[in-house]
């Protein structure tokens, strides 16, 4: 598996999804292994997805390098956010103790 084919397969997804009312997504290849996709989702209920993935494939296995996904309801309030930044209230957290 190629960059080229893991953006491939979510094209298809999205093209297919009962969920997706409309997409704005972008594809950036970096190497044969290494790409990002971003974008944002508009989902049947008014809700938008927006997210980001920079993926590494190796040995046909993709692996999430970073990745974050938004959910926003009609509102334009988060609904939830999921990510591999590293942990934020770690440093709160030593930042009020030290205070």
């Amino acid at each position: 598996m190629q960059v080229i084919d893991y953006f491939s397969e979510i094209q298809n997804l999205l093209r297919s999804s009962i969920f997706v009312e409309n997409a704005d997504v972008e594809y950036e290849v970096k190497s044969r292994g290494i790409g990002i996709v971003h974008g944002i989702l508009g989902l049947i209920d008014g809700s938008t997805l927006q997210f980001m993935e920079l993926i590494n494939i190796k040995r046909d296995k993709v692996i999430h390098l970073k990745y974050r996904y938004h959910l926003m309801n009609v509102n334009g309030e988060m609904v939830f956010r999921y990510d591999n930044a590293p942990i934020i209230q770690r440093l709160l957290l030593i930042h009020t103790i030290n205070m």
